[in-house]
């Protein structure tokens, strides 16, 4: 294979070749190159002033050039004969054809014109051997036998290229597959002054065969994803490109993914490569003698190829092992203090036989909500006795037992099955025996260690390293006996023991928080026939894990799952709601049944595909994930529910301003004359319902900001003509607004209704550019686009009572103040009267316990 321009060589080899004359006066002869390849070295003369050249020429293993002999001034209309040859064999090769065999020594003929000019045809040296010899060009007036002033040459190949450590950027051993090398490019710890790029940065040293300084080529490479070919995660399955970062960029120009530069007198090489920050990212770097030889190098799986097919390393390139980019996710890990509260304490009024044999009807003295959640438990009466409850209204208990003492005017506590570590056995007491409840305790977090080990670590596949080394001076939080909220609009993590909450934006510095709660909303919790169970909640945040809800007992529910249905689970579901990544319901179905699925539909106790591709695209726009082919599958399933269920969705209006709310009804009417089972009533909390959103493009979806929940449910049946309505909203997206400038948009929903899944037609709004008042309101929200979660969801992202939740309220006030007749003004005052309603009802639970 023809390597033009590879043995490095003067225009005028003057040290190879000295003067060459048929006459002592006037003929001269010199040695050109054919070939054009920067990098020349030669008598002394460096490229690059930082370096020495070790020898006059230089070559690369297997590298050829051509030349040729000028003669001038020689005796006219003859040929003049030449002998090119070394003085240690086998170092460099001569030949007069690239199809002839190269050899110690080979003759050249000049003819010369009636003028006495002329050129040789082109002859060609060949680095062929490792090491240093001395080429000399003679005729029988030079003397051949004692050569004058030979040339010396060396031939080198790059010999190693690696990873080298710098004190911002430690390197450490890949345990994933693929091995090779791994790095964390992010901050330290919180404030960590290192610029976030140094973090990224990694040094690449090549050196070559020898101690000399010569110019050498490098080139990066975004292998394939040694850790599976599904494409779902690996968009390229076994072929290479499947990065999700940054360019791979070589020396100081970002983007570059080819270098070239001297190496020093040693014979060694420094460059600066910057890797991507995106966990599972992963590269290579090859380095060449010859630029043409690093310009054929392609990816080939894991590895890389030269321009023959050959994979590397070669004789002529090297390369690095791979590189792969993880990341840590810092977890503060808190608790609830002790229970305090779970029961319900007055007085008995009197008591009557029931209707069923064996059971008495207690009548109490005053009436208490939420009376179905203890169905079952256990009431006790001050000197008469426990007995269990059976049934229960406003005002009534009905226990099993016959109660024969009058038990007017005396004092009862009034307890449901409440017993989140299940070691009350049938002596129920709601977690509160004796003065001091039972203390609760940090999620379990078995299956999210700090830890390399995919046993250990559902993360790790994700290339994901859970870290627990944030400081946290108060890991207890006031007791809640259940989270404020309703079950379509609950208050996620509403507290303010999250110490580390003010790293949590930082995209350098991953924080998330884990709280060990005790139960959801009253309406989820499990206790008196709720339509669902709520396991946890997870946002972007952090998670709160209900222990009592996914008490070991509550697990029985799922004894055939037993592996993968628990409380450790749940830890991990939750905490994949950090990086965005959606449940898996019969609306979102995945075929492997990763940790993402609720557990009715969980069939492993991993993470799916599906799921660490969203997890891996932490911190990139939706198109990382391919949310758009979700509306392609949303609509195939969609024909085949159309004789079960109708779907329509409208907007409240057509026109908006940027700034606004986009509110959607959306009815789901059942039409098939029988009863269907649905799990819930569909809502975007818990994931039954999608937007998808499109303008001039594709339709994409809507990624909902809000707090979603793992639970499980009971049923819910929906009768022939039954109508089921929710309502869904678009403002907040991530750090920015769904609606950031004005147009057309078309909107549609997705609903999941049992076993159908249903599309909507399109609904068309217009967002138009504000004015006057208008614009003054959105540039205030544009400047912080948490105002919009605020006016969206009616509280600030995570926090109730905190300094920051203070400003937004007072900015919105402002607002409203300054602009009441903006067309922004009616849903921010919605939003402001949500908040006081959620903070009224927190103060009724406190000043409960």
């Amino acid at each position: 294979m023809k390597r033009s321009g590879v043995v490095h060589l003067a225009a005028a080899l003057f040290a190879a070749l000295y003067l060459l004359a048929s006459s002592p006066v006037a003929a001269q002869y010199t040695m050109v190159s054919l070939s054009d390849e920067g990098g020349v070295q030669v008598a002394g003369r460096a490229v690059s002033a930082t370096a020495t050249i070790t020898s006059d020429i230089s070559a690369c293993l297997e590298g050829v050039g051509a030349f040729a002999i000028r003669g001038f001034d020689g005796p006219p209309n003859t040929i003049q004969f030449f002998k090119v040859t070394q003085t240690v064999s086998f170092v460099l090769g001569f030949s007069n054809s690239l199809a002839f065999p190269f050899t110690d020594t080979i003759n050249i003929l000049v003819p010369l014109d009636e003028n006495g000019n002329g050129e040789s045809d082109p002859f060609y040296i060949k680095g062929v051997g490792l090491g240093q010899t001395a080429v000399y060009i003679c005729n029988d007036q030079q003397q051949c036998a004692a050569p004058f002033n030979p040339a010396t040459a060396i031939v080198v190949k790059v010999d190693s290229v690696d990873w080298e450590a710098t004190i911002d950027s430690p390197l450490d051993d890949n345990p994933n597959t693929g091995g090779g090398r791994r790095i964390f490019p992010e901050k330290k710890f919180p404030g960590d002054p290192t610029p976030d790029r140094e973090r990224t940065k990694v040094k690449v040293k090549i050196a070559l065969s020898a101690e000399h300084a010569r110019l050498v080529h490098l080139k990066a490479f975004d292998v394939d994803d040694p850790s599976t070919d599904n494409t779902v995660v690996d968009k390229d399955g076994p072929g290479g490109i499947d990065n999700r970062g940054t360019t791979p960029s070589i020396g100081s120009v970002s983007g570059i993914g080819t270098a070239s530069g001297m190496t020093g007198p040693d014979g060694t090489a420094e460059f600066t490569f910057q890797v991507s920050k995106q966990p599972g990212d992963n590269f290579r770097i090859a380095g060449t003698c010859i630029a043409a030889d690093r310009d054929g190098l392609t990816v080939d799986g894991v590895g890389v190829k030269d321009s023959s097919g050959r994979p590397l390393p070669t004789n002529i390139a090297k390369i690095t092992p791979m590189l792969t980019v993880w990341r840590r996710l810092h977890i503060e890990v808190d608790s609830m203090e002790p229970v305090a509260g779970n029961v319900v304490e007055g007085t008995v009024t009197k008591a009557r036989p029931s209707e069923r044999k064996g059971r008495t009807v207690v009548i109490l003295a005053d009436a208490f909500n939420d009376h179905l959640r203890f169905q079952p438990g256990r009431i006790t009466i001050d000197g008469i006795g426990s007995f269990p409850v059976v049934d229960t209204n406003s005002s009534t208990v009905t226990v099993q037992g016959v109660i024969a003492q009058d038990p007017a005017d005396r004092h009862f506590v009034l307890v449901d099955d409440d017993d989140f570590n299940d070691n009350d056995v049938n002596a129920l007491d709601g977690d509160t025996e004796g003065v001091i409840g039972e203390d609760l305790i940090e999620p379990d977090r078995s299956i999210v260690d700090a830890s390399d080990d995919p046993g250990r670590n559902v993360f790790a596949p994700a290339y994901v390293k859970p870290t627990y080394d944030l400081s946290n001076p108060n890991p207890k939080v006031p007791f809640l006996l259940n989270y404020p909220g309703t079950r379509r609009n609950p208050v996620g993590i509403a507290y303010n023991g999250f110490d580390n909450r003010g790293t949590s934006p930082d995209i350098d510095f991953w924080t998330a928080y884990l709280l060990g709660a005790y139960q959801g909303t009253i309406d989820e919790d499990g206790d008196g026939g709720d339509a669902s169970t709520v396991w946890g909640y997870g946002d972007t945040t952090g998670a709160s894990i209900f222990l009592e809800v996914g008490r070991p007992w509550e697990e029985q529910k799922y004894a055939d799952k037993a592996a993968f249905v628990n409380q450790a689970a749940t830890t991990a579901h939750e905490l994949g709601h950090w990086f965005n990544a959606p449940d898996c319901n019969k609306g979102n179905p995945d075929p492997e049944g990763g940790l993402m699925c609720w557990p009715n539909f969980r069939k492993k106790g991993s993470f799916s595909a599906k799921d660490l591709n969203y997890i891996r695209c932490k911190g990139l726009p939706a198109t990382c994930v391919g949310a758009s082919a979700a509306a392609v599958g949303a609509s195939a399933a969609a024909a085949e529910a159309s004789d079960i269920f109708s779907i329509e969705a409208y907007a409240s209006k057509k026109d908006y301003v940027l700034g606004n709310v986009v509110r959607l009804t959306i009815r789901v009417t059942n039409v098939s004359g029988q009863t269907v089972e649905t799990p819930e009533i569909p809502s975007m909390q818990n994931g039954l319902v999608r937007l998808f959103v499109a303008d001039k493009e594709a339709f994409r979806e809507y990624k909902w900001p809000g707090v979603r929940s793992d639970g499980d449910s009971a049923g819910f049946q929906v009768s022939p003509g039954q109508v089921l309505e929710t309502e869904a909203t678009i403002m907040y997206l991530d750090t920015d607004y769904a609606f950031a400038k004005a147009g057309t948009y078309r909107i549609k929903a997705v609903v999941v209704a049992g076993e159908a899944v249903l599309e909507s037609q399109p609904v068309t709004i217009r967002v138009n550019e504000p004015m006057g008042a208008d614009l003054e309101v959105w540039k205030v929200l544009q400047a912080n686009p948490e105002l919009g979660y605020f006016v969206q969801f009616g509280a600030p992202r995570t926090y109730l009572r905190t300094a920051e939740s203070a400003t937004l309220v007072k900015t919105l006030n402002d607002l409203i103040v300054a602009y009441p007749d903006s067309r922004q003004a009616d849903d921010i005052l919605l939003s402001l009267a949500r908040y006081r309603d959620v903070l009224e009802a927190l103060n009724r639970l406190e000043q409960e316990q």
